[in-house]
């Protein structure tokens, strides 16, 4: 469909008299061979249906419209917007929606529009956006993107590395990821700074664990992680719930879900998060 190939997006990029904005993270990508391990390790069948954020020159969404019968896109640039609109104008199956992916009901697309989410993401808002997924009441079945390389190795980090953290804990319920591919900065223009990955996120046949409160699970993560340097027992000693001032009793939980009180954060994994999530939980509706 494009005139210019997809090795030449600088090319494509003058003509339209557009320059790649640092404040949205843009970096269009232009190696064959990555888009191509993109959509093989996506495994694309004629019943997917893909969202897109921040689809750029549209190389990748051009791709995927060869494959699937429905692709939802996001993109923020007015003036990308505007080329794609006209570009691909004659496609049948695209939904161009001109909106900050942050700012979007990315739950209502999900429920009715896409089960996979195919993407380079910006990488001034990659894990953001991440973040708003993983909170959806529906999930996609699978996730696969290009994002910063420690981001990515942020997902997939285990417990007791010190890349586990928030992002890794959100992810690792629900899906099992895997980085698929190390991106050379040689591979965009304009070339990053840092090295990318593609990262492959499969939702499992069930999470880790059966999180009974998940807005209380997210907020005790993100609150142990701020003060991550910490041990665990002090850290529940600062939540604003009355069972927060009990030490004994706290600890007393925390040992008998076989958490030490002495743990940091980053020792603790996915499924004793859950547990004590739900611990606490239900301490806080009989205190």
């Amino acid at each position: 469909m494009n005139h210019i190939p997809l090795s030449n997006p600088r090319k494509l990029l003058d003509a339209l008299d557009i320059k790649p904005s640092k404040a949205l993270g843009q970096s269009f990508l232009k190696d064959k061979n990555i888009l191509k391990i993109l959509l093989e390790t996506a495994a694309l069948t004629e019943s997917d249906q893909v969202l897109e954020i921040g689809p750029g020159l549209g190389f990748v969404t051009e791709a995927l419209l060869e494959r699937v019968p429905r692709v939802v896109v996001i993109e923020k640039d007015k003036s990308l917007s505007q080329y794609l609109q006209k570009h691909l104008s004659h496609t049948s199956g695209l939904r161009l929606i001109e909106c900050d992916a942050l700012d979007v009901d990315l739950e209502q697309i999900l429920v009715s529009e896409a089960n996979k989410i195919i993407a380079n993401l910006p990488y001034s808002v990659g894990s953001r956006i991440l973040v708003n997924v993983f909170n959806a009441k529906r999930l996609p079945e699978q996730i696969v993107v290009t994002l910063q390389l420690d981001v990515a190795e942020r997902l997939r980090a285990s417990s007791g590395s010190k890349e586990y953290g928030f992002l890794s804990i959100l992810a690792q319920l629900n899906y099992e990821v895997k980085i698929r591919k190390v991106i050379s900065p040689s591979c965009f223009y304009p070339a990053p700074k840092i090295k990318s990955a593609i990262i492959n996120m499969k939702k499992r046949n069930a999470a880790l664990f059966n999180i009974e409160d998940k807005p209380f699970f997210r907020e005790l993560i993100k609150r142990s992680f701020f003060q991550r340097r910490k041990q665990i027992s002090t850290i529940l000693r600062t939540a604003p719930y009355p069972w927060a001032q009990n030490k004994e009793k706290t600890d007393d939980l925390l040992r008998a879900l076989e958490i030490d009180p002495s743990s940091r954060p980053e020792n603790i994994s996915v499924e004793k998060w859950g547990a004590l999530s739900n611990a606490l939980s239900a301490l806080s509706q009989t205190v």
